[in-house]
C-alpha cells in the first residue's frame, strides 16, 4: 500500500480496472529461460496467419530470461492454445532446454483514446489506465509522458 499527496500509479495492464462492455485488445505473457540462437539485443514481433489483427513477441530480460506472449486487437476464446501454440513451435525453433519461470498471464489492455484516471489523490498512466498502442499495445512510453505531464501539473499547481 502506498500513499501520499498524489500517487502516480504506473504499474502496467495488471491494475484492475472496471469492467466495460467495450472490446479492449488482449495479451498473454510469460516468461522462459533457456539457451537461445537469438541476439539478446533484439525485441521481435512476429505476425502470422493465425492471429488476423495480432502478433507475437519475444525480448529478452537478460541472463537467458525472455518475455514470450501475444496480443489480440480483440478478445478471443483461443488466446492460451494460441499461446502455447506459438511457444511450442517458437522455443523448439529457437530455444535449447527452455523452462518456464513464469506462468504465462492475461490481461485486457486499453488504448492511447483511453482517459487517464485521475482522483483527487491518485493518477493512473501508460497501461494501468488503459492508455497503450491499439497497434502494438506498448504502454510503457506513456506511463512515463503521463507520469511526467502529472508531476508537472502537480508541480504548477503546488506552487503558484
Amino acid at each position: 500500500e502506498m500513499s501520499g499527496d498524489v500517487v502516480i500509479d504506473a504499474s502496467g495492464c495488471q491494475r484492475k480496472r472496471q469492467r466495460s462492455d467495450r472490446k479492449f485488445p488482449v495479451g498473454i505473457s510469460g516468461q522462459i529461460s533457456g539457451a537461445s540462437s537469438l541476439p539478446e539485443d533484439s525485441v521481435f514481433f512476429i505476425h502470422h496467419e493465425s492471429l488476423p489483427g495480432g502478433y507475437y513477441w519475444a525480448f529478452p530480460l537478460g541472463n537467458n530470461v525472455w518475455n514470450v506472449g501475444l496480443w489480440l486487437s480483440q478478445p478471443s476464446g483461443q488466446m492460451k492454445a494460441l499461446y502455447n501454440a506459438f511457444n511450442s513451435e517458437f522455443l523448439k525453433k529457437h530455444f535449447s532446454h527452455a523452462t518456464e519461470v513464469r506462468k504465462p498471464r492475461g490481461a485486457r489492455l486499453g488504448t492511447i483514446a483511453g482517459l487517464p484516471a485521475i482522483t483527487d489523490t491518485a493518477i493512473a498512466c501508460g497501461d494501468a489506465a488503459g492508455r497503450c498502442d491499439k497497434e502494438s499495445g506498448e504502454g510503457v512510453s506513456f506511463a512515463m509522458l503521463d507520469g511526467i505531464r502529472a508531476v508537472d501539473q502537480y508541480c504548477a499547481n503546488q506552487f503558484t
